[in-house]
């Protein structure tokens, strides 16, 4: 177990790690409860020649300034906790370590494994004491990464916080006399500058109906006037509409007439164009019959050439047959010559 060796007081200075976080405190009864409490975590110098460096760990209610817990661990000190307790990493890794515990005690996430702070009441009386545990939760057992004896507040530590928040306090109250002090001065400011725009609002309200009591006079005025304007133009324009509807109506009337001429000219001409068509209807019947004479008559001479190519055909077979047999006899006669002229010899 960590008994420490020194304490030093609560800096004033921004520390390494400070946060708000949910703790579990145990009393010597076993009984159990949660609150939330800030955990500073500070390096400061030493004091004593051996140690150059003290860790600081400071257990506070922001709102209980009478709950105030804090250790101090030397070098010194480190090497019977890290003896006890089984720890790996040397005096200088060992705030940086103790950060990252307890931010895995504020970032649970969705992990199954749980790291809880426990501030734990053991014994009784004059013999009890408060220890400072890290403690991971699992389903198979709770584990103890670290455990740190940490005493309550001294009276003397106690009157320095709450001196310190009093003086914050009245830093906070002097800032804001000053911000309520400027605000007012700009309301001020802004009050006189809203009087002023008012007036000025006001004149112009005021030159603003004086201005549309004028124009709408004046826009009266130009609506009779238009008005005016307006009739006579409107009777201007049936005059006009009636002189351009009698030209138009006259204009069509001629043209109504020249069509009707033209209407009966083309039947006239469609007339002439049928007794024409008749007529050569009549002339195409008669060179139609004339034609199928014809081609009778060229089928009955074409019937004609052919016997008569066929007679031809006929003629020159026969004239052939009788040719040869021509040179058969001159052959037989000149034989007969030939053999007469021997036997005469």
């Amino acid at each position: 177990m960590f008994y420490p060796s020194a304490r030093d007081d609560p800096s004033s200075s921004d520390p390494m790690y400070s946060s708000q976080q949910r703790f579990y405190i145990k009393n010597g009864f076993g009984e159990e409860r949660p609150r939330d409490l800030r955990i500073n975590v500070n390096l400061s110098s030493a004091y004593s020649a051996p140690s150059k460096h003290v860790l600081n760990i400071q257990v506070l209610d922001d709102d209980d300034p009478f709950f105030f817990y804090s250790l101090a661990v030397t070098e010194e000190d480190y090497l019977r906790l890290k003896s006890s307790q089984g720890l790996l990493v040397d005096f200088d890794n060992f705030p940086t370590q103790v950060v990252r515990l307890l931010e895995q005690c504020k970032n649970q996430g969705c992990n199954p494994a749980k790291f809880l702070l426990l501030l734990e009441e053991e014994g009784r009386g004059e013999f009890s004491k408060t220890m400072l545990k890290i403690v991971e939760t699992n389903n198979f057992k709770h584990l103890c990464h670290l455990v740190l004896q940490i005493d309550h507040g001294s009276d003397e530590e106690i009157k320095k916080i709450m001196v310190r928040k009093i003086k914050a306090l009245k830093d906070q109250n002097f800032k804001a006399e000053k911000a309520v002090s400027s605000l007012e001065s700009q309301l001020s400011s802004k009050n006189m500058l809203l009087d002023a725009a008012e007036r000025k609002v006001n004149e112009i309200e005021n030159r603003w109906k004086e201005d549309k009591m004028s124009y709408q006079a004046e826009a009266a005025r130009g609506v009779t006037d238009e008005a005016e304007k307006m009739r006579r133009a409107q009777l201007d324009w049936q005059i006009k509409a009636q002189r351009e509807k009698a030209e138009v109506e006259e204009k069509f009337q001629s043209i109504i007439r020249e069509k009707d001429a033209e209407l009966s000219k083309l039947r006239i001409d469609s007339q002439i164009s049928y007794d024409k068509r008749s007529h050569a209807e009549a002339t195409m019947s008669e060179q139609g019959k004339r034609i199928e004479v014809l081609e009778r008559e060229l089928t009955s001479v074409r019937g004609d050439l052919g016997n008569t190519r066929k007679q031809l055909a006929k003629m020159e077979n026969q004239l052939h047959e009788k040719d040869r047999t021509i040179s058969n006899l001159k052959g037989k006669l000149t034989v007969a010559e030939q053999e007469s002229k021997e036997k005469t010899i």
